[in-house]
């Protein structure tokens, strides 16, 4: 799971590091004065239960997530 500052990603790999799945959702990020950079953490959350939904139903035996 990687969120980052344009869109939350997501993939499954299987025990060899082969891609099985992946998944992205866009993300909303408003801009203010002085460079300030705001996301709001619910838009992270529809995005994540949106990009596992289509991930589907596979076992996880680990998770990795990243973020901006």
């Amino acid at each position: 799971i990687d969120l980052g500052t344009t869109a939350l990603k997501a993939a499954a790999f299987d025990a060899s590091g082969r891609r099985l799945a992946g998944a992205s959702r866009p993300l909303a990020t408003r801009r203010g004065p002085g460079g300030v950079a705001e996301q709001d953490p619910e838009d992270w959350l529809r995005a994540l239960r949106g990009a596992l939904a289509e991930l589907g139903e596979a076992r996880a035996d680990a998770i990795g997530v990243t973020s901006q």
